[in-house]
């Protein structure tokens, strides 16, 4: 019996790239933008990130860190 391959997923690159533009991580570094990126990512963790694929969910967890270790004292 042959054995039958799955296709490859196809990646959805263009998710990616829209939040890789969005620049959240930049402006999280900047100290006047960032509590309007807290706030965007926020929104995007309340309402859209169980929706995104992996490769995105990582990106915004990894700003998500970013954010917690640049957080004002």
């Amino acid at each position: 019996m042959p054995v039958r391959r799955r296709a490859p997923r196809p990646q959805d690159t263009g998710v990616v790239k829209r939040y890789a533009e969005m620049g959240i991580a930049a402006a999280l570094s900047r100290p006047w933008d960032y509590p309007t990126a807290c706030r965007e990512l926020a929104e995007l963790l309340r309402h859209g990130y169980a929706g995104l694929p992996k490769p995105a969910q990582a990106l915004a967890a990894a700003d998500v860190l970013v954010a917690f270790r640049l957080l004002p004292e």
